[in-house]
């Protein structure tokens, strides 16, 4: 009995320690931990002439959403545009459509104020926020040291930068000026949610997971060939 009241405490003071060294730590098994992966995506512009979304090439993390899991999410659409829902639900939908198992629930929920997308919580949670200067949007993924299994993820877009809606519909045939696309930039991040990494060749910038984006941008609201590779890989 004592034995085991000083391995709770040893461990209850392991815990301790990471949380006031501000290390998001938690113990799921006595040899599994659950570490963190920030994606960043930078504003450049202009962009460059995109380049056939035809390159067949991606890069895979090797982490991963459990087999069988439905992922539901929340969007907190405090200081985001008009809209910002849909086009959310849109950008993940894009990916889902390329995989036999849906993966993310139609359902989006919508979350309250004190939800944000780049605090380990429980929930997976899209939220806008204020981000550093060049910083478009950053999606962190929290998951399985052991098992390499996804435990949650957050999505924060800057509310620096202006936001809009292709609220007619057009499409990559519509202008958006000085302001970035929700869906458009969405897409790329929800493709950080399944842990695939940005790419910063200049033959890979008409792809959807090219690392960097621009005002008007929109090329990438569908998948290219390495994009659909990717996912196609990891959730054959």
């Amino acid at each position: 009995m004592r034995k085991a009241l000083l391995s709770v405490i040893i461990v209850s003071g392991i815990i301790l320690s990471m949380i006031s060294s501000s290390v998001t730590v938690v113990f799921a098994f006595s040899n599994d931990v659950i570490r963190e992966k920030t994606f960043t995506t930078y504003y450049v512009n202009p962009i460059g002439t995109p380049s056939t979304d035809s390159y067949n090439v991606y890069a895979y993390s090797g982490v991963h959403w459990s087999t069988g899991k439905v992922v539901t999410y929340y969007v907190n659409s405090k200081g985001a545009p008009t809209g910002a829902i849909i086009a959310i639900k849109k950008a993940f939908e894009t990916w889902d459509g390329q995989i036999g198992n849906r993966l993310f629930n139609d359902n989006v929920q919508v979350a309250n104020s004190k939800l944000v997308g780049n605090r380990y919580d429980g929930k997976n949670v899209v939220s806008w926020g204020r981000l550093g200067q060049g910083i478009i949007a950053q999606t962190t993924v929290w998951y399985y040291t052991t098992t390499k299994e996804i435990v949650e993820f957050g999505m924060v877009f800057n509310t620096a930068y202006k936001w809009g809606i292709d609220a007619d519909g057009k499409g990559s045939t519509y202008t958006l000026t000085n302001a970035f696309d929700v869906q458009n930039i969405a897409t790329h991040e929800a493709g950080h949610t399944l842990m695939l990494e940005d790419l910063y060749t200049q033959a890979t910038n008409a792809l959807t997971m090219y690392g960097y984006g621009s005002y008007g941008q929109t090329y990438a609201l569908s998948l290219g060939a390495g994009d659909i590779s990717g996912i196609k890989a990891v959730y054959p």
